[in-house]
């Protein structure tokens, strides 16, 4: 394989990873590598980071815990990977994370611990605390639901008020937490420590079989995102050629093949990377309700044809599959009965074990004239950092933040990207090369996170039934979508 060179120019911008990589992409692919060459390629790799450090003092903590409230325990791949690793098991990026958390204990004499909370309990469990006046916990790991619900509760504090976390730094993702600052204060937010926040990101996964069967080249599809061309409108077209009644029963069952397959937030990934906004910001870093002018419109249109029975299958409105949301997806892609699987990226991870092979793109753009490929961040996959207002001690939350984030970006980002995404689960240089296209600009909706006035409830569900009222959607949600944002305003500024 060539030499691949990721750059992550908006993320981190002074990130800059290389790895020679003759080895292979997946079990699948065609050269094979095992668990030993993993790690024998990780400690090979050459990583470049920006030369900056963070600004800290030399501390000693005398062996104190630092605590951090996590979003996980479930047993499942949606748990957080972000913080803490029992032991080194062979795993790549397990055994990144738990280099870096030795490296840091014995830099400041701590001890890094965490507990688990069911990702849909998190804020429950902390405003309990909160209460309680619990001083258990430093940080907190948490989706952005939760991480959204715990800042209106007033449950945070501004991370700009932390000491010695730097926010401006490149090990701190500037442009996502640019969508998430409210009056320039920032509640919570992504860094190179929240790897969730890179497998939330939303992509489209597409069967090479079901293509080459029909004659076409995947190469094609590569070189569309390359040149720009990579649109809804290709997508909804080439998506339509391959939908196809497989028992001849005249009817669109869970038998037949259809061109898209996802779960029941499908469509956020489309209109958002489509372009769409329903939030956004002024001046003064406040959030203003978006109208839908004639190129929303037209997105949503767009996206209802992809997205509606006849080219998808949605678990959330559909009683033929028997199983939930994206899993039902991964086993039509599997099985070869969909063309592409839009879903958030760490389900490369559970392909890996996949017979024929797929590809990695984008989501698609608006039209031709849109400037970048844009990745939506799903709110309920990601994981972000905050620190909650019973913090026993904000200077030691400050330096270990810091240095945790800085030491990610240095060693376990490079592992995440080359050795785990590149080097096992994606099986092509094309695909690889995408992930640049795919990082570059990510975006979070903050009417997607929160679903002010049920808007974008009620927009997905419009598209699901293959178009609507678009406009008297917006127009019945938008008085109740203003009070809200008035609400969290007032909050806000307590």
């Amino acid at each position: 394989m060539k030499k691949i060179l990721i750059i992550i120019t908006i993320i981190f911008a002074a990130i800059t990873v290389s790895c020679n990589s003759d080895k292979s992409m997946s079990n699948n692919s065609p050269v094979k590598k095992n668990e030993d060459e993993v790690n024998q390629a990780e400690q090979s790799t050459d990583v470049t980071v920006d030369e900056a450090s963070p600004e800290l003092p030399e501390i000693d903590f005398n062996g104190e815990k630092i605590n951090f409230f996590v979003r996980g325990g479930e047993g499942n791949e949606w748990d957080a990977i972000d913080i803490y690793a029992e032991s080194e098991t062979g795993e790549s990026v397990n055994d990144a994370i738990y280099r870096r958390n030795r490296q840091i204990e014995s830099k400041f004499n701590t001890l890094i611990a965490e507990a688990s909370v069911a990702v849909g309990d998190g804020y429950n469990a902390l405003n309990k605390l909160v209460k309680a006046g619990d001083t258990s916990y430093h940080a907190v790991i948490a989706n952005a639901q939760q991480s959204f619900s715990m800042t209106s509760n007033s449950l945070l504090l501004d991370l700009h008020e932390v000491p010695y976390i730097n926010l401006g730094n490149s090990w701190w993702d500037t442009a996502l937490n640019k969508d998430m600052s409210l009056l320039n204060k920032q509640y919570y937010a992504a860094s190179a420590t929240n790897l969730m926040a890179y497998d939330a990101t939303w992509i489209a996964m597409f069967s090479k079989k079901v293509l080459t069967d029909r004659g076409y080249d995947p190469a094609n599809i590569y070189n569309m995102v390359r040149e720009g061309k990579w649109t809804l409108e290709k997508y909804r077209e080439l998506t339509k050629d391959f939908i196809s009644d497989l028992d001849g029963d005249e009817k669109m069952t869970d038998k037949d093949r259809y061109g898209t397959a996802g779960q029941g937030t499908m469509s956020e990934g489309f209109y958002i990377c489509g372009g769409l906004r329903f939030i956004e910001k002024d001046e003064d870093d406040k959030p203003v309700f978006k109208g839908l002018d004639e190129r929303g419109a037209n997105i949503l249109e767009l996206v209802s044809e992809i997205c509606n029975n006849k080219t998808a299958f949605q678990s959330h409105n559909t009683t033929m599959n028997k199983s939930g949301y994206e899993e039902y997806g991964r086993t039509l892609l599997v099985e070869g009965r969909t063309l592409f699987f839009t879903e958030a990226m760490i389900c490369v991870r559970v392909l890996r074990d996949m017979t024929d092979d797929f590809g990695v793109v984008p989501m698609p753009k608006y039209d031709e004239a849109q400037e970048k490929y844009t990745s939506l961040v799903h709110e309920w996959a990601v994981s972000l950092t905050s620190v909650p207002v019973t913090c026993p001690n904000t200077e030691m939350a400050g330096i270990i933040l810091e240095e945790m984030a800085y030491q990610s970006q240095k060693t376990v980002l490079p592992v995440y990207f080359d050795i785990a995404i590149n080097g096992k689960y994606l099986r092509d240089d094309d695909s690889i090369e995408m992930i640049d296209y795919i990082m570059n600009n990510r975006v979070m909706d903050l009417c997607v996170v929160n679903s002010y006035g049920s808007l974008n409830s009620n927009i997905s569900d419009a598209v699901y039934k293959g178009g609507g009222n678009f406009v008297s959607i917006y127009e019945k949600a938008e008085n109740n979508v203003i009070k809200q944002l008035e609400k969290l305003m007032e909050n806000i500024l307590k």
